[in-house]
Protein backbone atom coordinates (compact mmCIF):
# COMPACT_ATOMS: atom_id res chain seq x y z
CA UNK A 1 0.00 0.00 0.00
CA UNK A 2 2.73 2.49 1.07
CA UNK A 3 4.46 2.26 -2.51
CA UNK A 4 1.39 3.03 -4.26
CA UNK A 5 0.48 6.12 -1.49
CA UNK A 6 4.41 7.38 -2.34
CA UNK A 7 4.43 7.04 -5.93
CA UNK A 8 1.25 6.60 -7.25
CA UNK A 9 -0.22 4.37 -9.09
CA UNK A 10 1.39 5.20 -12.55
CA UNK A 11 4.98 6.29 -10.70
CA UNK A 12 5.22 2.56 -9.67
CA UNK A 13 6.14 -0.45 -11.37
CA UNK A 14 5.89 -4.31 -10.71
CA UNK A 15 9.69 -4.44 -10.02
CA UNK A 16 9.24 -2.10 -7.22
CA UNK A 17 6.16 -3.47 -6.07
CA UNK A 18 7.56 -7.33 -5.73
CA UNK A 19 11.03 -5.78 -3.75
CA UNK A 20 8.70 -4.13 -1.62
CA UNK A 21 6.15 -6.65 -0.80
CA UNK A 22 9.18 -9.29 -0.94
CA UNK A 23 7.85 -11.57 -3.57
CA UNK A 24 8.44 -12.95 -6.66
CA UNK A 25 6.82 -10.60 -9.54
CA UNK A 26 5.99 -14.36 -11.50
CA UNK A 27 4.20 -14.88 -7.78
CA UNK A 28 2.44 -11.20 -7.72
CA UNK A 29 1.14 -11.38 -11.46
CA UNK A 30 -0.36 -14.94 -10.11
CA UNK A 31 -1.99 -13.32 -7.46
CA UNK A 32 -3.02 -10.38 -8.69
CA UNK A 33 -3.12 -11.07 -12.39
CA UNK A 34 -1.63 -7.34 -12.85
CA UNK A 35 -0.39 -4.06 -11.37
CA UNK A 36 -4.64 -2.57 -11.40
CA UNK A 37 -5.43 -5.88 -9.84
CA UNK A 38 -3.19 -4.98 -6.96
CA UNK A 39 -4.12 -1.80 -7.02
CA UNK A 40 -7.49 -2.79 -6.57
CA UNK A 41 -7.13 -5.04 -3.80
CA UNK A 42 -5.21 -2.57 -2.06
CA UNK A 43 -8.06 0.21 -2.38
CA UNK A 44 -10.34 -2.49 -1.54
CA UNK A 45 -8.72 -3.61 1.82
CA UNK A 46 -7.95 0.38 2.64
CA UNK A 47 -11.83 1.22 2.13
CA UNK A 48 -12.66 -2.16 4.48
CA UNK A 49 -10.30 -1.01 7.33
CA UNK A 50 -9.88 2.73 7.08
CA UNK A 51 -12.80 3.66 5.28
CA UNK A 52 -15.13 1.62 7.79
CA UNK A 53 -13.31 3.39 11.39
CA UNK A 54 -14.36 6.92 10.02
CA UNK A 55 -17.91 6.10 9.21
CA UNK A 56 -17.97 4.16 12.38
CA UNK A 57 -19.10 7.27 14.09
CA UNK A 58 -22.14 7.53 12.08
CA UNK A 59 -23.50 4.24 14.03
CA UNK A 60 -23.37 5.15 17.41
CA UNK A 61 -26.61 6.54 19.67
CA UNK A 62 -25.86 10.58 19.59
CA UNK A 63 -27.81 13.34 17.95
CA UNK A 64 -26.83 13.47 14.11
CA UNK A 65 -24.14 16.37 14.72
CA UNK A 66 -22.31 14.74 16.68
CA UNK A 67 -22.06 11.42 14.85
CA UNK A 68 -20.74 13.60 11.62
CA UNK A 69 -18.07 15.43 14.47
CA UNK A 70 -17.10 12.19 15.44
CA UNK A 71 -16.43 10.42 11.87
CA UNK A 72 -14.66 14.19 10.64
CA UNK A 73 -12.89 13.93 13.88
CA UNK A 74 -11.63 10.21 12.74
CA UNK A 75 -10.97 11.12 9.16
CA UNK A 76 -9.23 14.15 10.27
CA UNK A 77 -7.10 11.83 12.91
CA UNK A 78 -6.52 9.27 9.53
CA UNK A 79 -5.46 11.65 6.87
CA UNK A 80 -3.03 14.01 9.34
CA UNK A 81 -0.46 10.99 9.56
CA UNK A 82 -1.43 10.17 13.21
CA UNK A 83 -1.80 6.10 11.66
CA UNK A 84 0.41 6.28 8.21
CA UNK A 85 0.32 8.09 5.13
CA UNK A 86 -1.24 11.43 4.89
CA UNK A 87 -4.39 11.64 3.07
CA UNK A 88 -6.87 9.26 2.13
CA UNK A 89 -5.67 6.67 -0.56
CA UNK A 90 -9.12 7.10 -2.56
CA UNK A 91 -9.23 10.48 -2.56
CA UNK A 92 -6.04 11.37 -2.85
CA UNK A 93 -3.81 8.50 -5.31
CA UNK A 94 -6.78 6.89 -6.91
CA UNK A 95 -7.93 9.62 -8.61
CA UNK A 96 -5.32 10.36 -10.22
CA UNK A 97 -4.98 6.50 -11.87
CA UNK A 98 -8.87 7.19 -13.63
CA UNK A 99 -7.04 6.22 -16.77
CA UNK A 100 -7.64 2.66 -15.18
CA UNK A 101 -11.09 1.77 -16.02
CA UNK A 102 -11.21 -0.49 -13.34
CA UNK A 103 -9.85 2.14 -10.58
CA UNK A 104 -12.93 4.29 -12.06
CA UNK A 105 -15.28 1.85 -11.81
CA UNK A 106 -14.21 0.99 -7.90
CA UNK A 107 -14.13 4.54 -7.36
CA UNK A 108 -17.36 5.50 -9.10
CA UNK A 109 -19.02 2.46 -6.79
CA UNK A 110 -17.15 3.55 -3.54
CA UNK A 111 -18.59 6.74 -3.81
CA UNK A 112 -22.19 5.64 -4.85
CA UNK A 113 -21.92 3.63 -1.63
CA UNK A 114 -21.04 6.08 0.26
CA UNK A 115 -23.52 8.57 -0.52
CA UNK A 116 -26.41 5.81 -0.09
CA UNK A 117 -24.44 5.44 3.42
CA UNK A 118 -24.65 9.44 4.22
CA UNK A 119 -28.34 9.42 2.86
CA UNK A 120 -29.32 6.67 5.02
CA UNK A 121 -28.14 8.19 7.87
CA UNK A 122 -29.50 12.15 6.83
CA UNK A 123 -32.79 10.52 6.34
CA UNK A 124 -33.16 9.41 10.11
CA UNK A 125 -31.88 12.32 11.29
CA UNK A 126 -34.06 14.24 9.05
CA UNK A 127 -37.01 11.75 10.79
CA UNK A 128 -35.53 12.05 14.42
CA UNK A 129 -35.93 15.99 14.03
CA UNK A 130 -32.11 16.67 13.82
CA UNK A 131 -31.99 18.45 10.23
CA UNK A 132 -34.71 20.23 8.76
CA UNK A 133 -37.66 18.21 6.46
CA UNK A 134 -36.58 20.21 3.52
CA UNK A 135 -36.33 17.11 0.36
CA UNK A 136 -32.28 18.38 0.52
CA UNK A 137 -31.16 14.16 1.66
CA UNK A 138 -29.37 13.74 -1.40
CA UNK A 139 -27.85 17.28 -1.86
CA UNK A 140 -26.86 17.10 2.19
CA UNK A 141 -24.75 13.84 1.27
CA UNK A 142 -23.27 15.17 -1.71
CA UNK A 143 -22.12 18.24 0.31
CA UNK A 144 -21.20 16.21 2.90
CA UNK A 145 -19.04 13.41 0.46
CA UNK A 146 -17.41 17.05 -0.84
CA UNK A 147 -16.30 18.02 2.72
CA UNK A 148 -14.87 14.41 3.61
CA UNK A 149 -12.76 14.93 0.19
CA UNK A 150 -11.25 18.47 1.59
CA UNK A 151 -10.56 17.01 4.76
CA UNK A 152 -8.30 14.32 2.54
CA UNK A 153 -6.69 16.55 0.48
CA UNK A 154 -6.08 19.02 3.59
CA UNK A 155 -4.20 16.36 4.99
CA UNK A 156 -2.37 15.39 2.36
CA UNK A 157 -0.86 18.68 1.90
CA UNK A 158 0.22 18.80 5.31
CA UNK A 159 -2.01 20.69 7.07
CA UNK A 160 -2.13 19.98 11.01
CA UNK A 161 -4.56 18.30 12.64
CA UNK A 162 -5.30 21.36 14.73
CA UNK A 163 -6.25 23.69 11.87
CA UNK A 164 -8.22 21.08 10.30
CA UNK A 165 -10.32 20.54 13.75
CA UNK A 166 -11.33 24.23 13.91
CA UNK A 167 -13.00 24.27 10.23
CA UNK A 168 -15.16 20.91 11.59
CA UNK A 169 -17.75 23.63 13.27
CA UNK A 170 -18.02 25.46 9.88
CA UNK A 171 -18.67 22.04 8.24
CA UNK A 172 -21.26 20.93 10.41
CA UNK A 173 -23.30 24.24 9.96
CA UNK A 174 -22.91 23.35 5.82
CA UNK A 175 -24.61 20.45 6.68
CA UNK A 176 -27.30 21.40 8.94
CA UNK A 177 -28.34 24.56 7.19
CA UNK A 178 -31.73 24.47 5.26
Amino acid sequence: MVAFWDSGFDGVDTDTLSRRMAVSKPRLYRHFGNKEGLFLRTLDHYERHVGASVFAPLAGPSDFAARLRGSFERLAENVTGRYGPTGCLLACVATAATRARGVRAFLFQESRRTRALLARQIRAATAAGDLPDDGQVEARARVVQDLIHAIAVRGRMGEPIGAIRTTIPVYLSLVEQP
